[in-house]
């Protein structure tokens, strides 16, 4: 299963792989993480009736085939029919130290109909994985990111609407099938591995199965809708809703003129712009504050006003002195 494990590898990372795999270097770290990420999906071995009576014919026995034991394989590239699943592990001591042979397994029933031509295609794409009929690639990221531009995902700025195109997988293969082989992600989330795969530098850090369906969805050539774009906001930063803060802050400042004339302390308008956390909001955008702006003019007019307008008498120093 190697060669399906690392066929979207960088060139220099597969022969890294190769080199290792073959080496009677025991020290070396271990290939079994590479392993799991291929047979995840597969919980039981399947095969095909026609190849087992075909290896009897002319072996005398038979053989696990590679092409069968792939995450969505249902039916036999060969003959052309379904495989059966046996009631073997895929792993496990029992699928890996009990070595029992095709013909040998017991219980074999049809595996579940392909039910999507995205499906089949699915299947096709990962056979060409494993007899390495994919081209070696350095950059899969840019590969996708192209096709996916073509169907109608490309943003203005260069980008891929990437929340668009994890929907549209989502929609094509449903979530049960992706969950199935080890493909879940989440419709909301912004970092889903279709996002990743349009990322620079991203895709060598997915597994193969996953870079299977993404090739399989753009192969398909499903469009984006028309009104992609429309979900995702321009870049920068959003703009204040400063309307919905004028009547805020209006409200609260009344609640807090309540509770001040408890007391017996004077305000400035300032001090009250910071209890309220508009200082410098309000000092750059005060048009955009009408309803404070009649709030602080009567506030001014008020005991509460440090400097009030028009009616407290001023003490001067001087005159203190001389009463």
């Amino acid at each position: 299963m190697l060669p399906y494990a690392i066929a979207f590898l960088p060139p220099a990372e597969q022969a890294r792989i190769i080199e290792k795999a073959i080496s009677l270097d025991t020290s070396s770290e271990s290939l079994s993480s590479i392993a799991k990420s291929v047979t995840v999906g597969s919980r039981y071995r399947r095969i095909c009736a026609s190849c087992v009576q075909e290896d009897l014919g002319l072996l005398g026995e038979s053989y696990w085939r590679r092409a069968h034991l792939l995450p969505m394989s249902r039916t036999c590239a060969t003959h052309g029919i379904e495989l059966l699943e046996t009631d073997i592990p895929v792993g496990g001591s029992r699928g890996t130290r009990n070595f029992v042979m095709p013909h040998q397994a017991k219980a074999a029933r049809p595996c579940p109909p392909v039910a999507k031509e995205i499906e089949r295609l699915v299947e096709r794409v990962g056979l060409e994985a494993l007899h390495r009929s994919i081209p070696q690639n350095e950059n899969w990221s840019h590969v996708y990111k192209l096709r996916a531009c073509e169907l109608g995902y490309g943003m203005p700025s260069g980008d891929v609407a990437s929340a668009a195109l994890a929907r549209g997988m989502a929609n094509e293969f449903g979530l049960d099938f992706l969950v199935k082989h080890g493909a879940r992600f989440s419709r909301a989330a912004t970092s889903s591995w279709p996002a990743l795969l349009v990322r620079p530098d991203s895709a060598p850090n997915v597994s193969a199965t996953r870079h299977v369906f993404m090739h399989a969805f753009l192969r398909l050539g499903v469009r984006a809708p028309e009104q992609v774009l429309q979900t995702y906001k321009r870049p920068g930063k959003a703009p204040r809703n400063l309307s919905s803060t004028d009547e805020e802050a209006t409200r609260r400042f009344r609640e807090f003129q309540e509770v001040w004339k408890q007391s017996s302390r004077r305000f400035t308008v300032r001090e009250v712009l910071e209890v309220l956390g508009l200082a410098q909001t309000y000092r750059h955008h005060y048009v955009e504050f009408p309803s404070l702006r009649a709030a602080l003019r009567v506030f001014r007019y008020t005991e509460l006003a440090e400097r009030q307008i028009g009616r407290r008498k001023r003490v001067y120093a001087s005159s203190a002195k001389r009463k």
